[in-house]
């Protein structure tokens, strides 16, 4: 299943854009950003 990305720009000056993204029936994630920090937050069975 693809992968359902949106993003906007940050309200803050330390945070360059904030993004999301949803897919369904997938067991793994795997980042589709380049980045110097992550924070990810996985939701699993609701």
């Amino acid at each position: 299943m693809p992968l359902e990305n949106q993003y906007r720009p940050s309200d803050s000056p330390y945070i360059h854009r904030v993004w999301r993204s949803r897919a369904s029936g997938v067991a793994r994630m795997t980042s589709i950003a380049t980045s110097n920090w992550e924070l990810v937050f996985w939701e699993h069975h609701g």
